[in-house]
Protein backbone atom coordinates (compact mmCIF):
# COMPACT_ATOMS: atom_id res chain seq x y z
CA UNK A 1 0.00 0.00 0.00
CA UNK A 2 1.32 3.41 -0.93
CA UNK A 3 1.13 6.33 1.47
CA UNK A 4 0.24 9.61 -0.18
CA UNK A 5 0.31 13.12 1.19
CA UNK A 6 -2.49 14.39 -1.03
CA UNK A 7 -4.88 15.34 1.75
CA UNK A 8 -5.99 18.94 1.85
CA UNK A 9 -6.29 19.93 5.54
CA UNK A 10 -8.88 22.57 4.61
CA UNK A 11 -11.28 19.75 3.73
CA UNK A 12 -11.30 18.58 7.33
CA UNK A 13 -11.95 22.09 8.63
CA UNK A 14 -15.13 22.20 6.57
CA UNK A 15 -16.17 18.91 8.19
CA UNK A 16 -15.82 20.44 11.64
CA UNK A 17 -12.35 19.09 12.35
CA UNK A 18 -10.07 22.15 12.58
CA UNK A 19 -6.43 21.17 12.70
CA UNK A 20 -7.04 17.61 11.44
CA UNK A 21 -4.70 16.44 8.68
CA UNK A 22 -6.43 13.15 7.86
CA UNK A 23 -9.59 11.11 8.41
CA UNK A 24 -8.23 9.44 11.53
CA UNK A 25 -7.45 12.74 13.26
CA UNK A 26 -10.79 14.16 12.17
CA UNK A 27 -12.64 11.24 13.75
CA UNK A 28 -10.63 11.59 16.96
CA UNK A 29 -11.51 15.29 17.02
CA UNK A 30 -15.28 15.11 16.54
CA UNK A 31 -15.98 11.60 17.80
CA UNK A 32 -17.13 8.43 16.12
CA UNK A 33 -20.83 9.32 16.00
CA UNK A 34 -20.33 12.58 14.08
CA UNK A 35 -17.40 11.33 12.04
CA UNK A 36 -19.30 8.72 10.06
CA UNK A 37 -21.92 11.19 8.89
CA UNK A 38 -19.34 13.87 8.08
CA UNK A 39 -17.18 11.52 6.02
CA UNK A 40 -20.17 9.98 4.27
CA UNK A 41 -21.30 13.45 3.19
CA UNK A 42 -17.82 14.10 1.81
CA UNK A 43 -17.60 10.77 0.01
CA UNK A 44 -21.04 11.14 -1.58
CA UNK A 45 -20.10 14.49 -3.12
CA UNK A 46 -16.43 13.86 -3.92
CA UNK A 47 -17.06 12.19 -7.27
CA UNK A 48 -20.45 11.50 -8.77
CA UNK A 49 -21.80 9.33 -11.57
CA UNK A 50 -22.07 12.51 -13.65
CA UNK A 51 -18.29 12.96 -13.27
CA UNK A 52 -17.71 9.38 -14.45
CA UNK A 53 -20.03 9.89 -17.43
CA UNK A 54 -18.10 13.05 -18.33
CA UNK A 55 -14.78 11.16 -18.20
CA UNK A 56 -16.22 8.41 -20.41
CA UNK A 57 -17.01 10.99 -23.10
CA UNK A 58 -13.29 11.78 -23.25
CA UNK A 59 -12.26 8.15 -23.46
CA UNK A 60 -11.16 7.64 -19.86
CA UNK A 61 -11.84 4.01 -19.04
CA UNK A 62 -9.82 3.49 -15.88
CA UNK A 63 -10.19 5.08 -12.45
CA UNK A 64 -7.67 4.97 -9.64
CA UNK A 65 -9.54 4.81 -6.36
CA UNK A 66 -7.26 5.42 -3.38
CA UNK A 67 -8.10 3.79 -0.08
CA UNK A 68 -6.71 4.20 3.36
CA UNK A 69 -5.01 1.74 5.64
CA UNK A 70 -8.07 1.87 7.87
CA UNK A 71 -10.42 0.92 5.06
CA UNK A 72 -8.20 -2.02 4.15
CA UNK A 73 -8.21 -3.23 7.75
CA UNK A 74 -11.94 -2.74 8.32
CA UNK A 75 -13.82 -5.72 9.69
CA UNK A 76 -16.75 -6.64 7.48
CA UNK A 77 -19.64 -8.88 8.41
CA UNK A 78 -19.14 -12.41 7.09
CA UNK A 79 -15.45 -11.90 6.27
CA UNK A 80 -12.98 -14.10 8.09
CA UNK A 81 -9.62 -12.62 9.01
Amino acid sequence: MEVESGNDPNVYSTLGCPGAVDEWTCCETIGKAKCGAALEARYSSFITTADIDYMKIYGINTLRIPTSKYQAEAELPGVQT
